[in-house]
């Protein structure tokens, strides 16, 4: 009767332990270290992310560092003393979040990036996002066909030194170089804000000098490029951007925006979580995971939206 009991006991206890940890694999709990949520696009983006943790019964809490490296890698370090399962990292600089997600090993917490890379990617598992660097080249050919390989420009970027800005910027001088007939007026960055991008552009502006177009690193820099630009009564002035978020669509429909690029961000979200989730669970996956990037023009702005 007493060994039974004991042995009653000790599948009890057994049955507990494997309910707590399939509960445990079903709410593993993952943090999303993004960026900034300063624009339309990366707030969204903090948004999919968490509704497909949802989806995939993964809670997600997002952490936005407003693009401060150091910022960035505190977040991480508190997160790590409190215990998480995984985490997403779209990092806030190429090369000065290296110390997070060092500690983030030290921890033997899976971390993946997401949408953005960093230089020690090699030493990560896999990368989900777009290939920011096809972005650019995708933006600058369109422009330059859309201007017959000569024309005046500005560009706008995003935060300098961000991952996102170096590629982007890299891909528009990939085309560039090969059409001496397009030059560069001005450029500066508005750190990837409408309103930063609205002044710089009215400065620009207010020079009277010539203007063809003006190629942004992000849609709401050429939301803040449109504004500038309508004031000005410059209709003529072309304008890119990159995200595709609603109100760029509509601007594209309307004439007032020339292009824009689709990455499908739920996709990107989707996988992400996906990734991780395999990961944790011992499963293999690759080292890159790339969400191909569309070139949206009002000749086609219907067929995708």
């Amino acid at each position: 009767m007493k060994r039974s009991l004991v042995m009653l006991f000790a599948f009890a206890l057994a049955f507990a332990t494997l309910a707590k940890t399939a509960d445990a694999g079903e709410k593993l709990n993952f943090a999303f270290f993004i960026a900034h949520v300063d624009n339309e696009f990366m707030s969204n983006l903090a948004d999919a992310v968490v509704k497909a943790g949802e989806d995939a019964g993964v809670a997600v809490k997002v952490y936005a560092a407003s693009n401060d490296p150091a910022t960035q890698i505190s977040q991480v370090e508190s997160v790590l003393g409190q215990g998480i399962d995984g985490i997403l990292l779209d990092p806030t600089s190429f090369d000065g979040v290296t110390a997070a997600v060092e500690s983030a090993q030290r921890a033997n917490v899976p971390i993946i990036t997401l949408h953005e890379q960093v230089s020690v990617q090699d030493k990560l598992p896999s990368f989900v996002g777009p290939d920011l660097r096809p972005v650019g080249v995708k933006t600058m050919e369109q422009a330059v066909a859309d201007l017959k390989g000569k024309g005046k420009i500005a560009l706008i970027y995003g935060a300098m030194g961000h991952a996102a800005q170096i590629a982007i910027t890299d891909g528009y001088h990939d085309v560039l170089k090969g059409y001496p007939g397009i030059e560069i007026i001005f450029d500066g960055s508005a750190n990837w804000t409408q309103d930063q991008a609205l002044t710089l552009a009215e400065n620009w502006l207010s020079t009277g000098r010539e203007l063809d177009a003006i190629v942004c690193n992000n849609d709401g820099m050429a939301l803040g490029a449109m504004q500038a630009v309508k004031s000005a009564g410059k209709s003529g002035i072309l304008i890119y951007g990159n995200d595709a978020v609603p109100q760029v669509i509509e601007a594209v429909k309307a004439g007032d925006i020339r292009a824009t690029i689709y990455s499908d961000l739920n996709n990107e979200a989707a996988t992400g979580i996906k990734v991780l989730k395999t990961l944790i669970q011992g499963g293999k996956v690759d080292k890159e995971y790339i969400i191909a990037p569309i070139v949206i023009t009002k000749e086609n702005v219907n067929q995708y939206f």
